[in-house]
């Protein structure tokens, strides 16, 4: 299925990963990345942990990754944003007041990164 793809989206652990993958998910990631198809990732790679941007091994090497509401805390980390590609920030109509309640000044770090869709 991988080789017939164009582009593949990754959509497997999302940002409740608890260690190295394993398993189905460890497997699925390692024939992703050797693919050499682009990688799609969706909220965040998997493999990547979203708060400190730990990448486990493995860790999706992704060509461009569509985050929802806020950009996540990993993606401060240099070492973060090579899994990361291209950031995109899908915006799910909260209103932008809320933003500055949930931590005030959590958008000014990515705005100039950000492609907003």
């Amino acid at each position: 299925m991988i080789n017939k793809s164009d582009i593949l989206i990754d959509s497997l652990i999302g940002y409740h990963l608890k260690g190295a993958p394993r398993g189905l998910f460890k497997e699925a990631i390692g024939l992703m990345n050797v693919s050499k198809k682009k990688i799609i990732a969706y909220d965040i790679p998997s493999g990547l942990d979203s708060t400190t941007g730990k990448c486990y091994d493995p860790c999706i090497k992704a060509f461009a990754t569509l985050t929802l509401a806020l950009p996540k805390k990993a993606f401060t980390n240099n070492k973060a944003r090579s899994h990361v590609g291209k950031l995109f920030l899908g915006d799910i109509g909260i209103p932008g007041f809320l933003y500055d309640r949930v931590k005030k000044g959590s958008r000014p770090y990515f705005i100039n990164d950000l492609n907003i869709v």
